[in-house]
Formats: C-alpha cells, sequence, structure tokens
C-alpha cells in the first residue's frame, strides 16, 4: 500500500534521527528500506534524510528543520467577482472565442463595448482587463466554458436491427433472387437513386430501361 504524504514525512523524521548516527554500512540498508517504503529514489532519500531535523541558528533563535509542518501561504486574488463577470459579458460578446484571440482583441471589444453603453467598468477594472494574460482568461472563463459544452452527440448506439440488414456494395456478387423482392440495401452503386430503387424492386436496370 501506497503511502501519503503526510505519513512519509512522519517516516522521515523518525528515519532521520538514526539515519544521521549509523555508520556508513548501515545507512546503505536503510536507504534501501526506506526508499522501497517511500518510493523516493536514493540521491532524494539521502537529502531528505540529511535534512529533516537539522538545527539552524539564526541570530538568537535556534530553527529545526521539521518535514511534517508546511507553511500555508494565502495570496489574496488579483480578479475579483466584478472582473470575472465583466469578462464574462466581453467574452459572449466576442462570439466565445479563444482565450488568446480574446486577449489580442481585448481593448478592442473593452472600447467598443463601452462607447456603445452596452459595458460600464472602471479604471480599475479596465486596467485588469488589458494586463491578463491568455492563461489567466482560460483560468477564469473555464467555468463557463463548461456550460457551452456539448454533449451526447458521440458514441452512437447501433439499433436491432443493425445488423439483420444484409448490405452490399459494388465489390460484392450479386445477390441471388427470391421471392418479389430483392431484400438488400444497395451501397456504393453506380447508377442514380431512382434506378438503384428500381433493381431493388426487382428489376433488371439493363433490361428495363435499355
Amino acid at each position: 500500500m501506497e503511502l501519503t504524504m503526510r505519513e512519509r514525512k512522519k517516516l522521515t523524521m523518525v528515519k532521520a534521527q538514526t539515519y544521521v548516527k549509523a555508520s556508513k554500512a548501515k545507512k546503505t540498508a536503510m536507504l534501501d528500506d526506506f526508499c522501497e517504503s517511500t518510493g523516493y529514489c536514493r540521491r532524494h532519500a539521502a537529502r531528505v534524510l540529511h535534512q529533516a531535523g537539522q538545527r539552524y541558528l539564526l541570530g538568537d533563535c535556534v530553527l529545526v528543520a521539521d518535514s511534517t509542518k508546511h507553511i500555508h501561504r494565502y495570496r489574496a486574488s488579483r480578479y475579483g467577482p466584478a472582473v470575472q463577470q465583466v469578462l464574462t459579458t466581453i467574452w459572449a460578446a466576442s462570439t466565445f472565442l479563444g482565450p488568446v484571440r480574446l486577449a489580442a482583441g481585448m481593448p478592442l471589444f473593452v472600447e467598443n463595448l463601452v462607447t456603445h453603453g452596452h459595458l460600464r467598468v472602471d479604471e480599475e477594472t479596465w486596467r485588469l482587463l488589458l494586463q491578463m494574460s491568455p492563461a489567466t482568461i482560460g483560468r477564469l472563463l473555464a467555468g463557463e466554458r463548461k456550460r457551452y459544452l456539448l454533449h451526447g452527440i458521440s458514441h452512437t448506439r447501433s439499433t436491432p436491427l443493425g445488423g439483420r440488414i444484409p448490405v452490399q456494395t459494388c465489390m460484392d456478387p450479386p445477390p441471388e433472387p427470391f421471392g418479389s423482392r430483392r431484400r438488400v440495401l444497395l451501397l456504393d452503386a453506380p447508377v442514380p437513386w431512382p434506378w438503384t430503387w428500381w433493381v431493388m424492386m426487382g428489376g433488371q436496370a439493363v433490361d428495363d430501361f435499355g
């Protein structure tokens, strides 16, 4: 069973204390066992075991490296809901262009929509719209673009009669007639469709039409 990242970090802190004090031969065996448990390569595993639990002197403070702790940094979003709503309006007015073309024509779209009274934006929103990259536009419009995806137009299911209708092409020999009709669907026939219908009804294209 593969270990999770949190379990790997806890195992690293436990193994690091013994790994630093062990001999070279014992370090090799411990490193093999640690790589097998975590799935790390030997170079990364050795670096992680050496760095875990090390002490660093920073002024009057002593810092201890702990791989189980993670610093969560929060950064406020630059493009708020108001900017995303304006971007969605511009995207719809541009007939749903892709992010690359929308970013290239953003100044023209914003100017025309504001001039004709279809859009009202302040200077800050205008500045944010003009500095958007195609990657940012694609990320902000990801939710809206999913709403316009077409579903159910592929993976066509075959009908129950799909495998029961005999099909004849121009490369197959003519079937033997039976009954009043030839119950064969002709495909790739080199004759117009009225003649094909006549052949299906039992007539002869050459004899009947000369």
